[in-house]
């Protein structure tokens, strides 16, 4: 009996001591929203101060690793956003972004943060992100979307992927894309007007919707 009571009181010690312990590992909706809002008001490479914004933590964003950015693209149904945090076009588009797709359920937001690999392009690094690079144009390219027509094709025929851009995929197919925010807008560092959000959100509604698949649990997207 003795025995029976130790073994229940060192149980209970580890139980306690393990619920005394933080949480280390931190979502992805928390993680996007911190790595975000931590640059508000602080300036950027080019001494501007940075767009602050602020980032619903209920949002669908999911980070990917490089090996996984190609499968999103020509698999699934989803949204690939490709920027980075001090990008001050994504910083304005992406509050409406992350209302249009919350009314979505199940649908997410694959995250991939494309700047270091553009750089390592254009600067001729022969690396695996710069590879990367070059296999995302290719896919882009090759779907049935007009990629040429919003952003320039370099003399290697490689696409230059500007931030923000939105890749709308549904059952592996490339069906839109979206960069920025909408034709009125021309300073990055001056806010949307409601009215522009608005129009802005209906572009974000028109392909949400085109998207929408048949699912018994009622998920949107995959």
């Amino acid at each position: 009996m003795r025995k029976i009571n130790i073994i229940i009181s060192i149980l209970l010690m580890l139980i306690s001591l393990t619920g005394c312990k933080p949480n280390q590992v931190k979502t992805d909706n928390v993680r996007f929203k911190e790595e975000y809002e931590s640059l508000n008001g602080q300036l950027n490479e080019n001494g501007k101060t940075i767009t602050s914004i602020e980032i619903n933590e209920n949002n669908s964003i999911k980070y990917i690793e490089q090996q996984d950015v190609i499968e999103a693209l020509i698999n699934g149904t989803h949204v690939v956003y490709f920027g980075w945090p001090e990008c001050s076009w994504c910083r304005r588009a992406l509050p409406v972004l992350i209302d249009a797709v919350n009314e979505y359920p199940g649908m997410r937001i694959y995250y991939f943060t494309i700047r270091q690999a553009r750089q390592d392009y254009e600067n001729g690094v022969d690396s695996e992100l710069a590879s990367l690079y070059k296999e995302v144009s290719k896919v882009l390219l090759l779907s049935d979307v007009d990629f040429a027509g919003i952003s320039e094709v370099d003399e290697n025929g490689v696409l230059k992927i500007v931030a923000s851009m939105l890749i709308f995929v549904k059952d592996g197919e490339i069906i839109a894309t979206h960069r920025r925010t909408v034709p009125t807008h021309l300073d990055s560092y001056e806010e949307l007007t409601d009215e522009q959000k608005n129009e802005l959100k209906a572009i974000y509604d028109n392909y949400l919707k085109q998207m929408l698949i048949e699912d018994p649990e009622g998920c949107s997207g995959c």
